[in-house]
């Protein structure tokens, strides 16, 4: 019996796409062949850290490798649009980082490649995989309706330095809302 191994192409290689490269590598039957970033210095330093293979800034070129299976987006959620939708259809499925879209319009977009390829698009809602968090959904579901909700979040205030390019609920509270 053979077992074929999943071939990703990790589009982002900031703070979060250099999480997900080191996650990816520890999971078997897995391989990261792309890695692309518009920073060239920063995106060839990780792919060399990683023994990643191939690299580009133009994410149309691993989108167009027939290798590829599946992508997974962490930019800026203003180039989620063009990215996933390219990606889709080019026959790939797409994990895309949380904020999905900033408008109804680019969800929609989306949703629409997706359906036409056949292919999965899923919003990296990754503490749903959380043990903490299914154990807190089970206990919900074990007490019944929820009737109100009261979330307290304390972190570095240089957390709204790395995300300023949207506000601070937007980037955390919407895994509690989820």
């Amino acid at each position: 019996m053979s077992t074929k191994s999943i071939t990703i192409g990790v589009i982002g290689a900031g703070a979060f796409g250099s999480r997900y490269v080191r996650s990816l590598r520890s999971i078997g039957g897995v391989e990261v062949s792309w890695l692309c970033d518009l920073n060239a210095e920063l995106g060839r330093a990780l792919a060399q850290e990683f023994g990643i293979r191939k690299f580009s800034t133009d994410y149309a070129e691993v989108c167009a490798d027939p290798a590829v299976d599946a992508v997974i987006v962490v930019t800026p959620e203003s180039a989620h649009r063009d990215i996933c939708v390219r990606a889709l259809d080019s026959g790939k499925h797409v994990i895309v980082e949380k904020p999905l879209a900033t408008t109804e319009e680019d969800g929609m977009a989306m949703l629409e490649a997706a359906k036409r390829s056949g292919k999965l698009l899923m919003t990296g809602f990754l503490l749903r995989f959380d043990y903490r968090y299914a154990r807190l959904q089970q206990r919900l579901q074990d007490i019944g309706p929820v009737r109100n909700i009261y979330a307290y979040r304390n972190f570095d205030r240089s957390l709204f330095e790395l995300y300023s390019r949207t506000h601070s609920f937007v980037e955390n509270a919407i895994h509690d809302i989820d």
